[in-house]
């Protein structure tokens, strides 16, 4: 069976360039207004997606700041009650009010009308991206606000604690997406803002784009067959990202490494290797690369199968970092993907 899509060695150098400014403009964008005492943590990630387009996704997690009358030289902060921080300082607690539920709805409404203003006024600089082809952002849908507590003088800083109602984190999934032809459309005069702005595709709480069981086995699955005690190749540090989205499936991101470098040279774990110089640690992830390329293009027909929850026109596909190799004959990432129609 023959895995669809492409194996691409670097993608489109355009297209990379234009997602690297667009993540850096949707992060100023989403950063320019703290105002209101919140802030986001982590970054914009944008990926391509040869035939359907681009899709930028945001951090999950709002952070706001509450401060508290200092009462002694230390201080522990416990989430209770859904949105009622504890401050727990020398044995007296104070109770500091904050409702998590709201400051998670002005972040998303902040959200929307930053990408309505990204799609707008910046959307035309994806000069690379195709006419039939869309941009989607997607935050990672946590629903939590992080609440950072400080004494009054900022003297004590105590840790972070993740708040916000249970039915807040189920209802907290966004997806906005775009047309490229609809900006070009708008750039060109032939509609204006108002109608621009109808165009834009807003999904909210959809189900479908919640974690699946079956989605975070395959997930599993994968992490645990190129553990470095399992695999004949390259080898995981983690479990890997994914990415639902309707109408097109699951993207799973992750990276994959080869050695370990220590004071007697590299060590390959997964083939036993060990005291490699540069020159033959390199040599040896030149060979493994098709070792890894067949191994992953089976396990993914193989295990691929696990996943029901995805419709028979979606895809799954897999986007891949390898190992660090400079001068090697191998890329720096790899795309694969398979239509779920054929994991029947």
């Amino acid at each position: 069976l023959l895995i669809g899509g492409q194996l691409k060695a670097q993608g489109n150098s355009g297209i990379d360039q234009d997602i690297a400014i667009a993540e850096n403009i949707l992060q100023t964008l989403l950063f320019e207004d703290r105002s209101n005492g919140m802030w986001i943590s982590g970054q914009v990630e944008g990926e391509y997606v040869e035939g359907y387009g681009t899709i930028f996704s945001l951090p999950s997690s709002p952070y706001s700041y509450i401060t508290y009358r200092n009462r002694g030289n230390t201080a522990t902060v416990r989430s209770t009650e859904g949105s009622v921080v504890i401050v727990d300082q020398n044995g007296k607690r104070d109770r500091v009010e904050v409702n998590t539920d709201s400051m998670s709805t002005a972040y998303r409404e902040n959200v929307k009308e930053s990408v309505i203003k990204f799609f707008a006024d910046y959307g035309k600089l994806m000069n690379n991206l195709p006419d039939n082809e869309r941009i989607m952002v997607t935050d990672k849908g946590s629903g939590r606000s992080r609440v950072w507590v400080s004494d009054e003088s900022w003297g004590i800083t105590t840790d972070d604690v993740v708040t916000g109602s249970d039915e807040a984190r189920k209802n907290s999934r966004l997806v906005m997406e775009v047309k490229k032809s609809d900006i070009n459309q708008f750039e060109q005069g032939k509609i204006n803002r108002k109608q621009f702005i109808d165009r834009i595709d807003i999904t909210e709480n959809d189900p479908k784009v919640y974690a699946a069981a079956d989605l975070e086995l395959f997930g599993s699955i994968i992490n645990r067959l190129y553990r470095k005690d399992l695999s004949d190749s390259y080898y995981m540090s983690g479990s890997p990202n994914y990415e639902r989205i309707t109408k097109l499936g699951v993207i799973y991101n992750f990276r994959v490494y080869s050695s370990i470098r220590n004071e007697q040279g590299y060590y390959m774990p997964t083939i036993g290797e060990d005291r490699l110089n540069k020159r033959e640690r390199e040599e040896k992830v030149i060979e493994l690369y098709p070792v890894f390329m067949d191994g992953i293009k089976t396990n993914i027909i193989e295990y691929g199968r696990t996943i029901k929850s995805l419709e028979p026109d979606e895809m799954l596909m897999l986007k891949i970092r390898l190992t660090e190799c400079e001068g090697c004959s191998i890329p720096k990432s790899v795309d694969l993907s398979v239509k779920c129609s054929g994991l029947l």
